[in-house]
């Protein structure tokens, strides 16, 4: 589910001739309605730098909507920018938003520090299995692997 839809065609072909079991979403999903995809019928879920474009008002709803379309035992992957102070703030959104064709400057963007995703991810229901971060020239990334926290991983 991505707002940026120039790449639908393209990605839909692959998932046509690569995919075994992929179907592409109704433009009317979005990432805090998935309306279309049945309660506990997904295995795994990929966020791939979402989140920090999407207003923080909003990520309950969709953290929401993920929890209830994966499998008890289902994975959540996220990808996210990494910040640690304003500097690095102010230099991953100016590069964010060139790379998204993004100038207007009243679109929020939400990034967090490594610590804080994984607080936000917990809040919201999910173990951080694993994690790691990479630093590319000018933004550090997060990579999180994500499982449904349940009863049993409470005990």
């Amino acid at each position: 589910v991505d707002p940026h839809d120039d790449q639908t065609r393209p990605v839909e072909k692959r998932l046509t001739t690569l995919a075994h079991d992929a179907r592409y979403l109704p433009e009317t999903s979005s990432a805090e309605n998935l309306r279309d995809v049945a309660d506990a019928s997904m295995d795994g879920a990929a966020l791939f730098f979402v989140l920090h474009n999407i207003e923080a008002e909003r990520h309950d709803g969709v953290m929401k909507e993920l929890m209830r379309v994966l499998k008890t035992d289902g994975r959540l992957f996220v990808a996210e920018d990494l910040v640690q102070d304003e500097t690095e703030r102010e230099n991953a959104e100016k590069i964010d938003r060139r790379l998204n064709l993004d100038y207007v400057k009243d679109v929020p963007k939400t990034f967090k520090s490594e610590p804080e995703w994984n607080e936000f991810f917990r809040t919201h229901g999910f173990d951080v299995e694993t994690s790691h971060e990479e630093k590319s020239e000018k933004v550090r990334h997060g990579f999180f692997v994500l499982k449904k926290i349940t009863r049993e991983s409470l005990e």
